[in-house]
């Protein structure tokens, strides 16, 4: 795949290619709390998981050591969602309700 490309995703399927791809490891599951993803004209440029602060005594033995980690994505990925096509916007994914809400995003 070449720099240009981008691969256009709809909130949920971005979601299930975190996990489907490793970057969110199947037995770390159980202590995620929220995935926050951050947008600029609906682009994918950070996603930061969230780990269940209750559980992270526990989550230590598997390589969790904070309550954030924050990431980049090493493919440019356009959310396909009405929702946040322009501007900074924030997407955060519920673990345990398996909700998506949308906010406008963080400023420079």
């Amino acid at each position: 795949m070449d720099g240009d490309s981008k691969i256009f995703m709809k909130p949920y399927d971005y979601i299930d290619r975190l996990i489907k791809n490793g970057k969110i490891k199947r037995g770390m599951m159980q202590w995620l709390a929220s995935i926050w993803v951050y947008l600029n004209d609906g682009e994918v440029y950070k996603y930061v998981l969230q780990w269940d602060y209750r559980t992270l005594k526990k989550a230590k033995k598997h390589g969790i050591n904070s309550e954030f980690e924050i990431m980049r994505d090493d493919v440019r990925i356009i959310i396909d969602e009405d929702k946040i096509k322009t501007g900074r916007m924030m997407m955060k994914f519920n673990a345990f309700n398996k909700d998506i809400t949308y906010w406008t995003g963080e400023d420079y």
